[in-house]
């Protein structure tokens, strides 16, 4: 798809809004339109002339920005010092897309992928931020130093990246989507702390982390020590990372919780269970016993929140806690495709 040369004509432009991924590049000389204020996509393109680089621009847009193609920075670097987002205060939501080959291990831009990232740095009004295909090691220190308003964080594809480490802290933050990067093993590379993660953390979702292993390089070393927090955290869906296995626990009840093909250490992360108020468990192919509870506690007298438990293709699970058969909150309980279940209650559903 193209967009018509004339279109620099049309100078009182205020809203150009084009629903297609397909533009490979912009009309030269955007920048003589006065002050568009809706932009759908930037697409960089230098070969064609156009630069990010021109004020006019983007410099009145409002809402939403979605520049592509910024692999181009990187083969001319000489253009980041002319690239000013600083200045731009109107939009709230920023997207930041990298366009490169299928294979991009054989990618050569790594340093300059990382440099170009610092200097796109943003006005700190931007609230929602998506960055997929980046290819550098580690994110740019404007995230965690000006973001300080991000409410929403979506990082996808980036198969360098190996640390989160600059959005550890970000108070504000309320989702988080993390998907599809091979090179990550740990979320934060920082020492844990005893104190809260993520405040404001309402859902959490990671997909497709064949290396992720835990939240932090050392987590997993660490003695007497009580485990950070997500106090706020309503749901948590954590699919396709089979060797991670340990992350902060959410402390509210009544959490909503999804786990596929993850570690069966991870489980024991959400102890106790029957706090949480929904619980999948799918594909966890080592978990054998699920939580128990101590005999001598009188479940009568818990806060009790489990209403729907969903196991389904856990190949080596054995047997349920007796306590299960003690919940009065729970509604819905479905077992499948669990082989060596043996019925743990009198009044156990027979698995499927």
């Amino acid at each position: 798809m193209e967009l018509s040369r004339d279109t620099r004509n049309l100078i009182n432009l205020r809203h150009l809004d084009f629903n297609s991924s397909t533009l490979t590049h912009m009309p030269e000389e955007m920048g003589k339109l006065n002050c568009p204020q809706t932009l759908s996509y930037f697409v960089l393109d230098y070969e064609r002339s156009n630069q990010l680089s021109e004020p006019t621009v983007l410099i009145h847009l409002k809402g939403d920005l979605r520049i592509k193609n910024l692999e181009q920075l990187s083969y001319n670097p000489s253009e980041l010092s002319l690239v000013n987002l600083k200045d731009i205060k109107g939009f709230k939501n920023l997207e930041l897309e990298w366009n490169l080959s299928p294979d991009d291990q054989e990618y050569e831009g790594e340093d300059d992928e990382t440099s170009a990232m610092e200097g796109l740095e943003r006005h700190s009004n931007v609230e929602s931020l998506h960055i997929d295909g980046y290819s550098g090691v580690g994110l740019p220190n404007w995230v965690s130093t000006l973001l300080l308003k991000l409410t929403r964080i979506t990082i996808y594809k980036c198969h360098r990246l190996q640390h989160l480490t600059q959005i550890a802290h970000l108070q504000a933050l309320t989702f988080l989507f993390l998907d599809d990067m091979s090179s990550l093993e740990f979320i934060d590379k920082n020492e844990p702390s005893s104190s809260s993660s993520f405040p404001s953390l309402e859902l959490l979702i990671i997909e497709n982390m064949p290396n992720l292993e835990g939240w932090w390089e050392l987590g997993n070393t660490q003695k007497n020590w009580l485990p950070p927090t997500f106090s706020t955290l309503i749901s948590l869906h954590i699919s396709r990372c089979p060797k991670f296995r340990f992350m902060p626990k959410p402390a509210s009840t009544g959490t909503v919780v999804f786990l596929r093909d993850v570690s069966v250490q991870l489980e024991t992360t959400l102890d106790p269970l029957w706090g949480l108020e929904c619980l999948t468990l799918e594909k966890i192919k080592d978990l054998k016993y699920l939580e128990t509870m101590e005999s001598q506690l009188n479940i009568s007298s818990l806060p009790i929140q489990l209403r729907d438990l969903e196991i389904n293709k856990c190949s080596n699970l054995m047997s349920l806690p007796e306590w299960i058969s003690s919940i009065t909150s729970l509604e819905e309980l479905e077992i499948m495709k669990c082989p060596k279940l043996k019925v743990a209650f009198a009044s156990a559903v027979a698995p499927k």
